[in-house]
């Protein structure tokens, strides 16, 4: 089979550009004026000196320089924002304000300069009221800040009212995004939730504050105890009824990556599972969803990243399912290479790590056609095992059977060599056809990844590989396409 590319063709005042393939027939490449960014957010950006036993601070402009270099969006605090507490609640209110503002507005400058947004952190707004296995700062005063009128007291101190035009109030900054307000909530607290996101968003009305969104994140489908109450699904749906719903997003955050024993590694088998539900709640409920990327390995048993095909498999598997923000856990953290357990930055001596240009090519990438694959919203998933005989969990945990289909009115994945899925995703205007084709193996075995698949009343494919556009075109309607480590591929049939 023969594969013609025809080069990149931008007519951003026509709705559409005819080509003419190899044969007599014409078809259409659709432009995509409505497609958004996709946020891609680095948590951790940053620590002041001492706070990690660094003897620096990386709040500088340089780091902002290059996580701007790296393709991100948007940065989220960790270790900024942090204060002691003082003699009473409003002396520790106060002085929280004053050290967030002082550390924020530093970095949203920074920000600023670089095209980024911010999202700020206050840890006495963060998971203020709900205390379940969480050290607040204001803990001693967990009496004081019990009630939705101790909340919004505090809140007023919080994000007070300048009565001095000249004074910098950090979310007052062009270059604020919004505050970071909870992180995994248990089920007892959403509702608990609910209240300080509504006083939250209610503050930042009053002081005239615009298009702002607050971070709120909540617990995989694996979190273990009472934490998830009845269960995953009842949890998401408590926190949009409480939450989601004010703020338009369903976020959580799964890594999947594991240390396995003598050296090897294993996936978490609820990953696909995570991600399938969460985008059908999205669907149901018609809000965004926000995911996470693991960028290191930690005390639990989360591996190190061992190739770009780490990144790669997350980043497209997170936008096969129609994710609209991606936040990577970690952008820095206190470790090196040599000690393992390490982010794209050092934060104690401000050195980035080879997993910095790691994220910096996948980022990239991703940015040739955000435009594009923004535009569409997740329908469904097919699977196709490479070898028959051995089960892939992943699959098989899927809702309705999915893992055992392969196939829907356009699209058959005829044959791969290892395994892998594929999305079907719809254009939110007309309800067009595209897909997100990912070689789903752990990178850390490196295995490249051979797929045809079968397209029916296809005159031709876009497709964006590695951040590439290319039109591929077959007159059987036949593609085949070589994946290597955690690849993912964007198609979009043409008429």
């Amino acid at each position: 089979m023969k594969f013609r590319k025809i080069g990149f063709i931008s007519l951003p005042a026509l709705a559409c550009v005819l080509l003419t393939g190899c044969g007599t027939e014409t078809y259409v490449v659709p432009t995509f004026d409505e497609g958004k960014q996709i946020q891609l957010i680095a948590y951790a950006p940053s620590c002041p000196t001492g706070l990690l036993g660094g003897n620096v601070s990386t709040i500088t402009e340089e780091n902002y320089k290059n996580i701007a270099k790296a393709g991100f969006t948007h940065t989220l605090s960790l270790y900024e924002g942090f204060f002691t507490k003082d003699i009473n609640l409003k002396s520790s209110l106060e002085r929280s304000y004053k050290t967030t503002n002082e550390q924020n507005l530093q970095i949203l400058d920074y920000c600023e300069k670089y095209g980024l947004k911010h999202y700020a952190r206050d840890w006495a707004a963060y998971m203020m009221g709900i205390y379940a296995g969480y050290d607040n700062p204001l803990e001693k005063y967990r009496s004081q800040l019990s009630s939705y009128d101790q909340y919004k007291e505090a809140f007023e101190v919080l994000f007070p009212e300048s009565t001095d035009p000249e004074e910098r109030q950090y979310f007052k900054h062009p270059a604020y995004a919004g505050n970071y307000l909870a992180d995994e909530p248990f089920f007892s607290s959403l509702k608990t939730l609910g209240e300080i996101t509504d006083i939250y968003l209610n503050r930042m009305d009053e002081l005239g504050v615009k298009n702002v969104n607050p971070i709120v994140n909540l617990l995989p489908c694996h979190a273990g105890g009472t934490s998830l109450g009845p269960g995953w699904s009842e949890y998401v749906d408590s926190y949009y009824a409480y939450t989601g719903k004010k703020i338009g997003s369903i976020s959580y955050d799964f890594y999947p990556f594991m240390k396995g024993k003598k050296d090897s590694s294993y996936m978490k088998d609820l990953y696909l599972y995570n991600l399938q539900t969460a985008a059908e709640k999205c669907k149901d409920y018609g809000c965004n969803l926000e995911t996470y990327v693991q960028t290191k390995g930690d005390f639990t048993g989360m591996r190190d990243l061992t190739s770009i095909g780490d990144i790669r498999m997350q980043l497209y598997t997170d936008l096969a399912f129609g994710s609209s923000k991606v936040t990577y856990y970690e952008y820095g953290c206190k470790n090196g290479e040599a000690e393992g357990n390490y982010a794209l930055l050092n934060l104690t001596n401000g050195e980035l790590t080879k997993n910095y240009a790691y994220v910096k090519e996948c980022n990239n990438e991703i940015k040739s056609f955000e435009k594009i694959v923004s535009c569409f919203e997740y329908d469904d998933i097919m699977c196709k095992l490479g070898d028959p005989d051995i089960p892939n969990l992943n699959f098989e945990l899927l809702e309705n059977n999915r893992g055992n289909v392969s196939s829907n009115d356009r699209v058959s994945i005829a044959s791969c060599t290892q395994d892998v899925f594929m999305t079907s995703m719809k254009r939110k205007t007309d309800r067009s056809d595209a897909f997100m084709l990912v070689n789903f193996t752990d990178p850390f075995y490196k295995l490249n990844n051979t797929v045809t698949l079968n397209f029916k009343n296809t005159k031709a494919l876009l497709v964006y590989k590695m951040g590439e556009r290319q039109i591929l075109e077959s007159p059987s309607g036949s593609y085949t396409f070589e994946l290597e480590p955690g690849e993912g591929t964007f198609i979009v049939p043409l008429n």
